[in-house]
């Protein structure tokens, strides 16, 4: 969180230093009128464009030179108090703001896209196989938006480097916008990966939605196909001694976890996948490790800071990374994806790995 501030300030900073320039070179001069016209024809472009592909970039990117402007005329309005200069003419403003607001979109395109590598450590008495467990956390792709079946196999590939003992797909692997021959194929890319460790699945709300119905109605079967166990409130017992369990999504009628849960030996390490984290005091207690995805890491600002205070949004004080709540540790992914819009400004896209000893 700390890095997006700090890329916020200098982006609006980016803002401020081309404002200060452009009213250097005259505030009515041609080369200021038609710099500003054409950045706000690539604006406009940009918009159009990236609208096209999700109608919901087209409201996202406006937002964000809105506040760029806003921010970028008040800063144009402390230097003529301070200067007792009259300014005029918005062009030079509205300029500045699309050039600072454009950069930090980009930052924003580079971090959906651009999937890294987090680690997450967890402690545990319980008897574990060998000199302990390493899972692999993925969730929230999202086929078809920020990532095509090729670079998800490729994505998949660098999962299976990890040497995981389990995988833990925690949903949202399609949406209404992937196709079916995408889905079948990124099925197929988990030949590879189940060839090298277990990897279980569970639903998320968009595999359930209408809008991906079609889609959905052969995902179950082509995830095992290629060897992935699907988890629909069900519990597994793995070879190592140790439980995973897979909750059906929120969004759809389930088992409470109690019922799940019941009659689980206690002495033994518990694993549990549930797509979105709004169900933490009923799963304290009731299993070891809970992964999450669903939040994407809060998206874009200033959605992170917002959202904590909107009762019932999740329970989750933070958007990804870890939090412990009694003896069980929760792990919330920011999502190997996006839905809806090609940037993210509140985390960086991710898979978790995460070492249980």
């Amino acid at each position: 969180m700390v890095i997006w501030i700090g890329i916020l300030v200098l982006t609006f900073g980016i803002s401020v230093g081309s404002l200060i320039f452009l009213r250097s070179r005259g505030e009515g001069s041609a080369a200021v009128r038609n710099v500003s016209l054409g950045l706000l024809a690539a604006a406009a472009a940009a918009t159009v464009g990236f609208g096209i592909k999700l109608p919901l970039n087209a409201v996202v990117i406006p937002l964000h030179l809105g506040v760029f402007f806003v921010g970028t005329e008040c800063a144009d309005g402390v230097f003529g108090a301070v200067t007792k200069k009259k300014r005029r003419g918005v062009l030079p403003v509205l300029a500045a703001a699309i050039l600072g607001c454009f950069v930090y979109l980009l930052v924003g395109y580079v971090s959906a896209h651009t999937v890294r590598r987090a680690e997450v450590r967890v402690e545990t008495a319980k008897a574990l196989p060998g000199d302990g467990l390493r899972i692999v956390l993925l969730s929230d792709v999202h086929l078809g938006t920020t990532m095509d079946e090729e670079d998800f196999a490729k994505l998949l590939q660098r999962i299976a480097d990890e040497k995981p003992d389990i995988v833990a797909v925690a949903g949202d692997l399609i949406d209404g916008n992937t196709k079916q021959e995408s889905m079948i194929r990124a099925c197929e890319a988990f030949a590879g990966l189940t060839a090298v460790c277990d990897v279980y699945f569970t639903d998320g709300n968009h595999e359930l939605g209408d809008d991906s119905a079609k889609v959905f109605e052969n995902l179950h079967g082509e995830l095992s196909k290629y060897g992935v166990k699907v988890l629909c409130d069900e519990v597994v017992l793995t070879d190592g001694g140790y439980y995973v369990v897979g909750r059906r999504d929120r969004s759809e009628a389930r088992e409470s976890i109690a019922k799940l849960t019941a009659g689980l030996e206690a002495d033994r390490f518990c694993v549990l996948l549930d797509h979105q984290p709004n169900d933490f005091d009923a799963e304290s207690g009731a299993a070891d490790l809970v992964l999450c995805g669903h939040t994407h890491g809060g998206f874009l600002l200033p959605v992170p800071w917002v959202a904590p205070f909107i009762s019932g949004f999740f329970d989750a004080d933070r958007f990804s990374g870890t939090e412990i709540r009694g003896t069980t540790n929760f792990v919330v992914s920011a999502g190997a994806g996006t839905w809806g819009i090609s940037f993210k400004t509140g985390a960086w896209s991710d898979y978790t790995v995460i070492e249980v000893k």
